[in-house]
Parts: structure tokens; C-alpha cells; sequence
């Protein structure tokens, strides 16, 4: 059954190419393609997971879940365009334009993203004790994992917002100022907070910040090359370098794995590894749907911002908790604890809840990515970085739920703030 669920992602992968233009930037696309990838490496390990005794549950949400995601793409494009039009804004060649960039604030900004790399490892070292990184990382992981109370400094976790935006920011401008081919020596300064971003990243035992930055940049790099040339998000020669950059994201993951801390994959070949963490959690939702646990308050796997958020403001009395889930095997192989994003939905809300989260999270990206079609978007540009960092919740959904875990808490909202101040003071002209 499992291969015909590849069959059908495949199908439906080659059908939202045609139907939405051959825009690979189109949320369809990207949600299917990314199914297709997640299944067909499971399948790599068809025999070792008993993939042939694969649960109709399992692939009845599976399927289901992308059809919706599509129908929500068709009416969020069919109702657009009765309101804004048929046509998608056509650009001219050659519209993109150096963006100015303030060296002062530039190198301000890479200062505080300086103190915050040294505040986070001299913390880091503190909670576990020091070491090589390989070792602090296996051991900060575990404690922050399995530990509520295992926590770095609240300065730390502010910080992070401030390291995270930049590194977007920073990151467009650098792609936008590069392709306008009109700059000076001072671009390669963009390069920085990128740069930091990524050992920030490594400190925190987290490669999944890293996949969504190059996955924003990509965004990023599509939708500036359609400014520079006139409208070719749907061309071939962009699908393969885009796959080049995929192709090298999934083997960068693979080669850090031991810097992180996962020294038990020493031994492990890259197919085996990225089969493990990308094509894990097929089998993993499959197991959960033949044996679910439920969760035992409202939302608490969905909305675990949120109810942190609430909780400290003493609005609920929910006990403290980690959004770890349960760990899994199968015939004595560990498969971790990733179940796609399905499965917190269901823990919480049941199939029906299921049905209308994934119908809102469909609804949301694809009705704001056909929006900006319709618009001159490139005279938006902090619309269009901000989309770069919040659609990766569509990348990762055979992963796990970055939406609602990522969107409905105060902290998504601080992040706003800071992504629009930091980008308001470095692209203006101050006198100093």
C-alpha cells in the first residue's frame, strides 16, 4: 500500500506542476514534491520496516491530507482571481535594483550577532559541562530534550529572535544586491549574519534551522529571479538548480550530523541516515495509527506555545511539560520520534480537528503565495522576506507541524516586531 502511496504523490506531484503553470515556488508543488521525497526514501527501507503491512489509516490521512491541501490551492487561486484577476503581475527585465543597505547598522548588527554566538556558547559550555562540540552537543540535547527545567537564559532565547531575523534579512539583500549586479565590496559584509546564523545553529544542536534558511533563500532566489528576467519561476534550467541546492542541503545534513551530537550514526551510510530522518516518519505516523496515544488537556501538542504562554500568564492551570513525543521502533531499529505534522493534530483534535487544521493550513499558505502573484512584489519587500521565512512550515509538514506551534504564541509576535525593525533601520539612510 505504501507504494501506491507513492505512486499517487508522484501523480499528484507532475499534476500541481502542470495545473498551477510549472511554478515549483506554487505551495502545491512544494507540499507534494516534498511527500514524494519523504516516502520514496522510506521505501528505501521497505523490507527492514514492514512496509508492506502498511495501515489504510495511515494512508488514507496521508492522501487525504495532500488532497485537501490542493483543493485548498484551487479555491484559494479560483478566488483570487475573481478578485484580483486572471493574470499574475508581469514583470519587465532587468526591474531589480541594488537595495541600500546601512554600513553603519550592517556592522551593528553584526556586533550583537557577535556577542550573541559567544553569550550562547559560554551558556552552553555552563550547562554541559564542556568538552569537545561533538560532546556538548550530544549532552545539551539530551538535557533540553527530556527537561523542562534544563533551559538556557532568557537573554539567550531573545537574542536568538535578533540572530534569526538578520540572517533572513541579511540573507535576501545579499541574493537581491548580487543579481542586481550594481554593488560594491561592502555585499560580502551580508554574508556575516548568515554565517553567524549557522554557528548559532550548530550550538543549539539544531540542523533544522539551517534547512529552513537555505529553503527561504531559495524562495528568495526564485522569486528575485523572476524580477530580474520577467516571470520564469517556471523554468527548467531554475527546477534543476533548484534541486542542485536540495540535492546539497540533504548531504550538508548528513555531514554535520556528528558535530551536533549524533555520534550513534557514526557508522551510518547517507541514504540510511537520511532515511531515517526524512523517510522516518512514514512508518512512525503508521505505528502511531495502529497504537495513538491522546493527549490529556487541550492542545497540547498543537498549540504548546501558546499554552506556555498562557500558563505563565496564569490564565490556565496546564502542568508544565517538553513537546518531546514518544520515541518508536521497529524489529529493534529506533525510528526517533518525527511523525509528520498529522500527528499532533490528531493526539489533540481527533481525524475531524485533523481535517479542519489541515484545511486552514492549506487555506492560509496558498491563499497569501497566490496573493503576492497578483501583486507588484518587489515593491514589497519586507512582505516578501517575511513570506521567506514563514512558509518553511510547507517544507516541513512531512516532518513535523511547524505552523501552529510556530505561528500561535506571543513569541511569533516578537519576532515580527524584530524582523521589522531590523530591516527598517539597516535599508534607511540615517546621518550619524
Amino acid at each position: 500500500m505504501v507504494i501506491l502511496l507513492f505512486i499517487l504523490f508522484l501523480i499528484l506531484t507532475v499534476i500541481t506542476y502542470i495545473v498551477f503553470k510549472k511554478d515549483i515556488m506554487a505551495p502545491p508543488f512544494i507540499f507534494c514534491a516534498m511527500y514524494t521525497f519523504s516516502i520514496g526514501l522510506a521505501l528505501t527501507e521497505y523490507s527492514n520496516w514492514e512496509l508492506s503491512s502498511y495501515s489504510f489509516s495511515a494512508f488514507s490521512i496521508y492522501f487525504g491530507g495532500a488532497i485537501i491541501f490542493v483543493m485548498m490551492a484551487v479555491l484559494s487561486n479560483q478566488s483570487i482571481n475573481a478578485l484580483y484577476g486572471t493574470s499574475d503581475y508581469i514583470f519587465k527585465e532587468n526591474e531589480i535594483k541594488n537595495q541600500y543597505v546601512n554600513k553603519f547598522f550592517l556592522l551593528l548588527i553584526i556586533v550583537v550577532d557577535l556577542v550573541a554566538l559567544v553569550l550562547l556558547i559560554k551558556d552552553v559550555k555552563s550547562l554541559t559541562g564542556g568538552g569537545s562540540l561533538s560532546h556538548m552537543m550530544e549532552v545539551y540535547r539530551s538535557l533540553t530534550s527530556y527537561s523542562s527545567k534544563a533551559q538556557l537564559p532568557g537573554y539567550d532565547q531573545q537574542l536568538t529572535k535578533f540572530v534569526t531575523a538578520s540572517a533572513y534579512i541579511c540573507g535576501f539583500l545579499l541574493i537581491n544586491n548580487f543579481m542586481s549586479k550594481n554593488y560594491n565590496k561592502y555585499i560580502l559584509l551580508l554574508a556575516l549574519p548568515e554565517i553567524i546564523y549557522c554557528i548559532y545553529s550548530i550550538y543549539l544542536s539544531n540542523r533544522l534551522n539551517l534547512l529552513q534558511l537555505i529553503a527561504a533563500l531559495v524562495v528568495y532566489y526564485c522569486f528575485l529571479k523572476s524580477v530580474k528576467n520577467g516571470n520564469i519561476i517556471g523554468s527548467v534550467k531554475l527546477l534543476f538548480k533548484v534541486l542542485i541546492v536540495f540535492i546539497t542541503m540533504l548531504l550538508l545534513f548528513y555531514l554535520i550530523r556528528l558535530m551536533v551530537g549524533r555520534t550513534s550514526s557514526s557508522g551510518t551510510g547517507v541514504i540510511d541516515y537520511l532515511a531515517m530522518y526524512v523517510g522516518g516518519p512514514v512508518k512512525l505516523f503508521d505505528l502511531y495509527m495502529q497504537n495513538p496515544l491522546k493527549s490529556d488537556f487541550w492542545g497540547k501538542e498543537t498549540f504548546y506555545g501558546l499554552i506556555r504562554n498562557l500558563r505563565s500568564f496564569g490564565l490556565v492551570n496546564f502542568p508544565d511539560y517538553i513537546s518531546h513525543k514518544e520515541f518508536r521502533s521497529i524489529n529493534g531499529i529506533g525510528l526517533g520520534n518525527i511523525y509528520t505534522a498529522y500527528r499532533p493534530w490528531i493526539a489533540d483534535f481527533g481525524i475531524g480537528g485533523m481535517l479542519i487544521l489541515q484545511s486552514i493550513f492549506g487555506l492560509f499558505f496558498n491563499s497569501l503565495y497566490f496573493l503576492i502573484k497578483k501583486i507588484n512584489y518587489y515593491h514589497h519587500i519586507f512582505l516578501l522576506i517575511l513570506y521567506g521565512y514563514v512558509i518553511t512550515p510547507v517544507f516541513m509538514h512531512p516532518i513535523d507541524d511547524h505552523f501552529y506551534s510556530m505561528f500561535f504564541n506571543l513569541g511569533f509576535v516578537s519576532y515580527l516586531i524584530i524582523f521589522y525593525l531590523i530591516y527598517w533601520i539597516l535599508t534607511r539612510k540615517f546621518k550619524i
